[in-house]
This record gives structure tokens, sequence and C-alpha cells, in this order.
């Protein structure tokens, strides 16, 4: 049977007949792409799109040229004559970067172009119609069945862009340089059929993906913005995501993607690319997706201090929201076509209210999140509770029919073992609690999602309160990993001077030894309240050793994270940041970066909390899959001894997940077991 992922073509009559033909004939399998555009090779000029793709096992790979004309126009045989030959060369050009495919300079694999005019009723050669489609395609069999899954995977390769702005000096082959420029070697990613589905399908209504760290979330989210941009130029298009320095990794990513894919120059006038909230007095590049809210129905608008101040530290951007939606007397303004939201897990319900009630008919609100990374003190809710539940008719809401949802099981960029490690400590899997309280700080109440993220059963029954065995499922292509006990550190120390030492020791040695670039390194303390204090010192004994180190948000802008992101913005000859720089961040700053090497300073302060269990152990989940390769996560006294061994029994399980499956209530109690019941929570 043939899997349909349908992209944009402009053609919806022709469509839906090709799609009713595969539907009849379900002795024919494979993947159905319409309009993928991920085809073109790069570098030449894309104005037209291949409206349809078919990969079968059984017919190899076939392009379709649909026609919605009822008329055979007199010049339309050349036309399609050059069209068809058009489409084999970009289809062959693309196929000629990948080894297999060539035999003494000559493609060993079949490619057939079929146009398809279901409202043409003729004899023409070139063209087929509903009643010959069948017996064209019976005439077509794949030459090389052996290569079908290779000739997958090149179709569904496309280039990315990496920060590759300082060229590597290697000596050493097996140094962690070295394994950082196999890493780097590679720019292409491989989207597997759920990210195409995501990235082409575009939804009259609201659609959601949900995918742990790695998964790719962020770029499908570009992908998607590029996508749509290309497809539909007039449209508004909204994309937003509440970490401040994110802003340029997107809006890099866009315009990477759409001059990839089609040759022409992203307008930026129908893309605006924003935080959620905004800096404060942010205009133009630094207005958030709320202020834009706010000055178009002129409303009243908090700024982050003045919300601390007047409506609360419990949740000021919640709050924020909830008056904003409050204070609307009727409908707001629509002034988008579509709107994408990254970490859509930060934000609180009337935010998704907010982005929905700014959209114009029929609504189209993307988001991506990902549950373990919640830092709020209310719990991530289902993606309908957001648009289902509400009874006051000054929320706009949507009917769960028109929710569609996708889950992103695969990890490809992040060590299996270090998701794993980070995910078996976020749920307590083997925590040793103190007397009386429960070993597991979260679950997820619905099973299958462990096999939606990626997992798959071991041994055991997955079903409440049995024994069962989890463990990560196998990504291709697998990427070649550093030994266990140089990927994974814990470490405790018996005091912050001993700590600090250890991590500035580690960093020379990195740089010295290990070949690693300055920028390859990022410290992260959790807390986000402590992490200016908690650095100095490292900071210091960098400094008298020349190497380079910048405190985000301290002594640069907020949404500046890399050294050449601030260089860009003050734009400066001989700069003191134009050079390479150790990231120093919070938590908060942290998330959708990522780095070779990662430091998870004063961790200690992950392994217990009276509330907000959950809270305190996603931020060390987090904090740990920020890291590409290595993660050193330190931390000082008894709850650092704890937290060390917790991991050496994660490690001695071989990164396997095996408990007793919590039952519906247990999984209830848990979510309010360490929950701070002095403030109740606004959602």
């Amino acid at each position: 049977m043939v899997d349909i992922i349908n992209g944009y073509t402009g053609k919806p009559m022709a469509c839906q007949k090709l799609s009713g033909f595969f539907l009849e004939h379900e002795e024919i399998n494979g993947h159905l792409y319409y309009g993928y555009p991920f085809i073109y090779p790069t570098g030449l000029p894309k104005t037209n799109r291949i409206d349809c793709l078919l990969i079968s096992p059984e017919k190899g790979l076939v392009a379709f040229n649909l026609i919605e004309e009822e008329t055979v126009p007199p010049d339309l045989v050349a036309k399609l004559v050059a069209k068809q030959e058009e489409i084999y060369n970009f289809i062959e050009l693309k196929l000629i970067g990948f080894g297999g495919f060539y035999k003494k300079h000559k493609l060993v694999v079949n490619i057939e172009v079929i146009a398809f005019a279901p409202n043409i009723d003729n004899d023409l050669p070139v063209i087929c119609n509903e009643q010959t489609l069948g017996m064209a395609l019976s005439s077509i069999t794949f030459s090389r069945p052996e290569l079908y899954e290779k000739l997958s995977i090149a179709i569904r390769t496309i280039e990315i862009s990496r920060r590759t702005d300082i060229v590597r000096q290697i000596l050493k082959p097996d140094s962690k340089g070295a394994h950082c420029r196999n890493l780097e070697k590679s720019r292409t990613m491989v989207l597997d059929q759920n990210q195409i589905r995501v990235v082409t399908e575009i939804i009259d209504g609201v659609q959601y993906m949900q995918g742990l760290s790695g998964s790719g979330k962020s770029t499908v989210l570009a992908l998607k913005a590029a996508y749509i941009h290309a497809c539909h130029p007039e449209w508004k298009i909204g994309v937003t995501f509440n970490t401040i320095s994110a802003r340029n990794d997107s809006l890099k990513a866009i315009e990477s993607f759409y001059r990839d894919q089609t040759g022409l120059e992203t307008n930026w006038d129908n893309i605006k690319v924003c935080q959620s909230w905004g800096l404060e007095n942010g205009k133009n590049e630094d207005e958030g997706m709320y202020g834009i809210f706010t000055a178009i129905n002129h409303l009243a608008h908090y700024e982050y201090a003045n919300a601390k101040r007047d409506l609360g530290m419990f949740d000021p951007f919640g709050e924020a929201c909830d008056r904003a939606m409050l204070e609307i007397s009727d409908q707001s303004k629509e002034v988008f076509d579509i709107i994408l939201m990254d970490e859509a897990h930060d934000f609180p319900a009337n935010f998704f209210r907010m982005c929905y009630a700014m959209l114009k008919k029929p609504k189209r609100l993307v988001f991506a999140y990902d549950e373990l990374q919640n830092f709020r003190t209310q719990p991530v809710q289902s993606p309908e509770g957001y648009f289902c539940a509400g009874d006051n008719s000054l929320y706009p809401t949507v009917g769960c029919d028109r929710i569609t949802g996708m889950a992103l099981d695969g990890c490809y960029r992040k060590p299996p073992a270090i998701l794993s490690a980070a995910h078996a400590l976020a749920f307590g899997i083997y925590r040793k609690p103190p007397s009386g309280q429960d070993s597991l700080t979260q679950m997820f109440e619905n099973m299958q999602m462990w096999n939606s993220l990626g997992y798959e059963l071991l041994d055991g029954r997955l079903d409440y309160g049995e024994r069962v065995v989890i463990g990560r499922r196998p990504v291709e292509p697998e990427i070649k990993q550093p030994d266990i006990d140089d990927q994974i550190v814990f470490k405790s120390f018996k005091s912050k001077e001993e700590l600090d030492s250890w991590v500035f020791e580690e960093i020379m040695r990195n740089v010295k030894e290990d070949e690693l670039r300055i920028q390859d390194i990022m410290i992260i303390v959790p807390d986000a309240l402590s992490a200016f204090a908690s650095t100095k010192e490292i900071e210091s004994k960098l400094r008298n050793t020349r190497i380079r180190s910048h405190s985000v948000g301290i002594n640069t802008p907020q949404n500046a994270f890399w050294s050449s992101d601030f260089f860009a913005i003050y734009n400066t000859e001989n700069s003191f940041w134009s050079s390479e720089s150790v990231v120093i961040c919070n938590l908060y700053q942290a998330r959708s970066h990522e780095a070779a090497m990662v430091y998870v300073i004063d961790a200690d302060t992950s392994w217990y909390s009276n509330y907000d269990m959950a809270l305190i152990r996603n931020r060390l989940y987090s904090a740990m899959t920020r890291s590409k390769a290595w993660v050193r996560v330190v931390g000082v006294g008894k709850d650092m001894d704890w937290l060390v061994e917790e991991y050496e029994r994660v490690k001695s399980k071989d990164f396997k997940f095996e408990f007793v499956y919590p039952t519906k209530q247990e999984i209830a109690r848990l979510r309010m077991a360490f929950r701070d019941r002095k403030e109740e929570p606004i959602i």
C-alpha cells in the first residue's frame, strides 16, 4: 500500500484523482509525495516544482507532471516533452551526489516521468488519464529493487547549514576535534516520513508535533516556514518561540532552506520571526508576538519588569496574556495566514489562544513541543486542552476535529546514551528517594508515547502496574559515538573551589589536547538565578589564560548567544567578541542551542526539592541534551553524590529503563506530589 503525503501542488483535482488510483491499487507499495520540494539539486534555478513523486520497491522512482486542463493546447505535447526531460535531469542530478547509483558513468536505476491529465480523454502517447494510468504503471518495474532503501534515503536528503566559519586544525585523528570534524563533514539531513509530512502538509486548522530533544522540531518548523513561503509567497507567516537568542538561528535556517529550494531571496516583509514576549521596549526585530497582539488591538502592554511588579512573580507572562485576552471587547484583528510556534511547552494557554485569534480563516496554527522541557509550574496540557475546553466566549476556540498531531520518534543529532540518561533522570527511573516518597517524578499516562518518541518494548508488558523494560529504538544512519565513560561524566566535589578548578582544567585540556574549538564548549547552570554568581571564578580563571568567555545577557545582549552573533550586532572591527568565546549561560538561555562539549555545573540542585521535582529534573534533562557529543555533570556535596549514584544505576542497566509502570491513580498522585500548594496554577 502507498503512504500518501499531501504537500502543496496547486492542482487539487488531479491530486485527488491520482490518490484515488493508488488507494484502489493496494498491490503497489511505497511513498507518494505531493509537492515535495527537496528533490532539487542545490545551486540550480528551481522555478518549477515536481508535482508528485512515487518511490516504490516495485516501480522504483516515478515522477508525475499533473495537468488540470480539460483541453489540449496546440503546443502541449512539446511542452510536456520538455518538462519531462527537465524533471528527469533534476532527479538524475540529485542522485549524482550518492554512491551506488552509477556504473561506468551510467545510471543503474530507472527514472520514469508520467504526465497525468485526468480530464483529457485522447490518445496522446505522452499523457495518461485515469483509464490509461494503470497500463502505463504496469509496464514499469524497478530494475534494481535492492537499491530501494538507498534511493529513498537519497530523495529524503536535504542540505542544511552548519556553523563552520572556522576551519579545524586537526593533528590527532582520534581527538575530540576530529570527531567534531566528522560530524560536520555532512552538510545534509535525512528527513524521515513523519518529518516530511509535518513540513509539507498544510492543515486548515491546528497542527502539532511532539518530540524529544534532537528530534528535529526546530529544523522541521524552519523547513515548513520556507516551504510555505515558496508555495504561498503572498501569505503573512509568523514564527515565534520562547528562547530570546533563538531568533538568529531561526532566521538563518529559514533563509538557507528557502534559497536552496527556490534559488530566490526570502521576502522578509511576509515572514515575521520574533520571540513570544519580546525584549524590553522591543521594536522591529526585538518585537514579540504578544506585543504585536496588544498593538493591533490597542491593548495595555506589559513589559517584563512591570508585569512582575503588577501581575506577580508566579507567572508574569501568563498573567499578561490573560489580561490581554480579557480586554478584547470583540474579535481580534487578523494579520497572519499561519503562525508556527516552537518551544510550545513554555507557553501559557492564553498565548496559544492569542496567536489563534490573530489568524485569518481558516486559522492555521502549527506548534512543536517537548513535555520534558517544560519549566513552567503548570504542567503541559494536551493540545486539545488549549482549544477545546474553553467556556469563555472571549477565548477563540477550535473544534477538536480540526486538530491533527504527529510525534517525531527519531533523535538523530543526540547521542542515544546521553538522551536516555537524561530521560531516565528526568523521570526518576532509578532514583532512591527519601523514605515514604515515590522514586518516579513523572510518567506518561498515555503509554503509547514511549513508542511515539522513539522507544521500544524490550521485555515485560507495557501496561499499568506491570513490570516493563524499555530502550531507545535504533535510527538510521547510526553515528559512531565516543566511548561511554568519556561521553558522559558525572562527578561530585567536596567544595565549589574544587569544582571550579576541575572545570577550568578540563576546558584547558579540551582546547590544548582534545583539539576542540573554544566555541565547541558551553557551560550551563540549571538554576537561572545563580548562574552569574556560580561561574564568576571559572570566568576569571579562563580570562587569566587568555581564553575568552561570555555570560549571555550579562556582558552580551540577551538576543545574542554565540560570539559571532553579538559581533554581528555590534559590527565593529577588532572587537573583543570577534574571536571565539566559551558560552556561559543559564538553562533558559541554552535551549535551542547545542555544543559538542557541555558542562552542567551545580547539578546537585537537580537532585531533590520539596516541590516541583518534575520541574527541576526537566531542567537537568534539557541541560544534558544540549550536548552533541560529550557532557560533564558536576556538583557539590551529598546531593551530588546521590545524583552520581543514580546515574551509575542508569549506566549499569545499559541505559534501558526497567520499572513497574504506575497506575493511573499513581500517575495523578505524581503530578501533585511535589507541587507547592501555596500558589494555584493559572490554567
